[in-house]
């Protein structure tokens, strides 16, 4: 396989050919936090309270260099590292998993550990765009099913880079990515969460009606907290409309289909909702 740092992708947007230059976007960024919601212990016991982890200090285990990861009081100690043909492992529980290989080709098979007995297989490669830059996105199957999505920079689109950590610890809720307190992604996995620099907003602000929607939605809540803008991101994190909120947001000359809608407020808390556009008949 070889290790292509820089080169060329053709896509089709709007109807019009375009080429844009690539470059690898590494998993192993300190301004980079990764957070999650609904954190289900195996007792049963849920809290609300969003988990915040992050990459922290430089740490050495056995000769190879690692980031420490950093998180909430009940988080398994682990650290993290990326090596020059861009894998990922996660050394936790004194084992070092292979959880990323972002040098893969398609056909290309990946375990764990070498003793894993559960491999994955690369079916396909194509790009998304995260923070306003593209991303190769590895389409990973495990016993001949679609299982994950691993995005450069991001990790997993549905678990992010530390499901393994936090599976540990029951099932949770991937909300997003922010860096250095500016939203940077968010799946689309219907996933309804706002993300900040703390964990001091445990719930959602706002709800959207009606959804799915055919000409304006509306937006309530908010506990006397104003919304100062929006942004609507289509599923391939494309922006297709914005603007400064009043009392609803026409979305009539959007395509039908599946959209995030970001709402801000001024004091610059976002909160990303999944909404359904059905176009009038």
């Amino acid at each position: 396989m070889k290790n292509v740092l820089l080169y060329l992708i053709l896509s089709v947007a709007s109807g019009h050919l375009w080429a844009q230059a690539y470059s690898y976007h590494s998993l192993i960024d300190t301004s980079l936090r990764w957070h999650t919601l609904n954190i289900i212990y195996p007792l049963g016991h849920q809290t609300d309270l969003p988990g915040i982890y992050s990459i922290g200090a430089d740490t050495t285990i056995q000769t190879l260099d690692y980031k420490e990861v950093t998180g909430p009081s009940f988080a398994i100690p682990a650290s993290i590292r990326e090596d020059s043909t861009h894998r990922v492992y996660l050394y936790y529980m004194g084992t070092d998993h292979l959880i990323f290989d972002f040098a893969a080709a398609v056909g290309d098979t990946i375990r764990e550990t070498p003793a894993d007995t559960m491999p994955v297989v690369v079916r396909s490669i194509d790009t998304i765009a995260v923070d306003h830059s593209l991303r190769r996105v590895l389409h990973i199957d495990r016993d001949s099913y679609p299982y994950d999505e691993w995005i450069e920079g991001v990790g997993s689109r549905y678990f992010g880079p530390l499901d393994h950590l936090i599976n540990q610890m029951g099932t949770f809720t991937f909300c997003g990515i922010t860096r250095n307190d500016t939203v940077v992604y968010v799946p689309d996995s219907g996933t309804s969460c706002l993300l900040t620099g703390t964990p001091d907003v445990p719930v959602a602000l706002w709800a959207v009606y009606p959804d799915p929607a055919t000409d304006f939605i509306h937006i309530t809540g908010g506990d006397g907290i104003p919304i100062s803008g929006y942004v609507i991101f289509d599923i391939d994190g494309r922006i297709v409309t914005h603007g400064v909120y009043s009392s609803a947001i026409d979305v009539s000359e959007l395509a039908g289909g599946s959209y995030i809608l970001c709402l801000s407020s001024r004091d610059d808390r976002k909160q990303f909702i999944r909404l359904s556009v059905v176009p009038r008949h």
